[in-house]
């Protein structure tokens, strides 16, 4: 049996008659149920002699993917099935642990993120005449960040903005040359369909792979981009989308999990409906782009709310408070 070290804390809290709460980070029911929305079917089936490689050398096979996915969301729905205390922060996961955790109290209660993104100068509007720079914050799970749909969308952003940039955070797809590029390929399906479909619709080289960003680096990318696309299958609450909030960067995303309770449409930024309706998504990002502002004033609005339910402070107290209210019910 695979090691859980959460089943096993929880368990040991238990047998030592502690009270035991569930902090919600993500919720992999909703997570492994749209992994791999919009990917063509024949990309999530590999075949065993992949299967025997990924062993010797590991690769990004989505139906191994999938599998973990399942597996983490069996692990997910059995820790909260009978648990007594969850916390989270959306209305999302609250939502979901309403079902997965029936007999639990749920305490909101938001989350802190990485110091360096709470100082120092914030996001402005640059000067960018033709060349808009959108940044996605990673490229690899097709459910979470949405690659294939952003790459649907540029065509109509590059039709008014001809030498815009998409700049994703992270590793470009491996090339090894000619001979191992087959493989390779085989190995990571969801990078050799990005790449297929950019190459497909002409965007290629509009498209670029930051490689991995440390905190520093990453702040630096959000202040270098004119709008930060977070196109999600699913999501509870996204550091990423925090951060750029953070920073006042405008930002476009999808109206599902828990975005809505982080962000307020037309205000703080823009939402749009269905995750892989591509069209939908490039209007929002030419609304954006097309604001005599630069997004601005959205971007304000973004970094005020987030400044609120970040704020360091008040949410050590809000979880100290959640401990106090446990232990005094436990042991009144």
């Amino acid at each position: 049996t695979e090691f859980d070290p959460a089943a096993v804390m929880a368990d040991a809290a238990r047998a030592s008659g502690l009270p035991v709460l569930f902090s919600v980070q993500g919720v992999m029911r909703d997570c492994a149920a749209h992994l791999c929305d919009g990917v063509p079917e024949k990309y999530c089936r590999s075949g065993a002699l992949w299967h025997a490689i990924d062993k010797i050398i590991p690769g990004e096979l989505l139906d191994n993917m999938q599998a973990s996915f399942d597996a983490l969301a069996a692990k997910e729905a059995a820790a909260l099935a009978d648990a007594r205390y969850v916390t989270g922060r959306t209305a999302f996961d609250r939502a979901a642990c309403a079902v997965l955790a029936p007999h639990a109290r749920y305490y909101p209660c938001n989350e802190t993120l990485r110091p360096l993104f709470y100082t120092g100068t914030p996001w402005h509007a640059r000067d960018f005449a033709a060349a808009p720079v959108l940044l996605l914050p990673q490229g690899q799970l097709p459910a979470t960040k949405n690659l294939h749909t952003v790459i649907k969308a540029l065509p109509a952003v590059l039709a008014e903005y001809g030498d815009a940039e998409l700049r994703i955070a992270g590793w470009p797809p491996l090339d090894k040359g000619p001979l191992l590029r087959p493989v390779i390929d085989r190995m990571f399906p969801y990078k050799l369909y990005c790449k297929r479909l950019a190459a497909q619709l002409g965007v290629t080289e509009h498209i670029r792979y930051t490689g991995p960003l440390d905190a520093a680096a990453m702040r630096q990318a959000y202040l270098e981009a004119d709008a930060f696309l977070l196109p999600s299958g699913c999501e509870n609450s996204p550091n990423s989308l925090g951060e750029a909030m953070l920073l006042g960067l405008p930002c476009v995303a999808s109206a599902v999990g828990g975005i809505p309770s982080m962000l307020t449409n037309g205000t703080e930024g823009l939402l749009y409906g269905d995750a892989l309706d591509a069209d939908a998504l490039a209007r929002a990002v030419l609304q954006v782009l097309h604001s005599p502002d630069g997004g601005t004033a959205m971007g304000r609005a973004a970094r005020a709310r987030a400044l609120q339910t970040h704020d360091a402070v008040r949410n050590a107290a809000d979880l100290l408070h959640i401990y106090e209210s446990i232990l005094q019910e436990e042991h009144p």
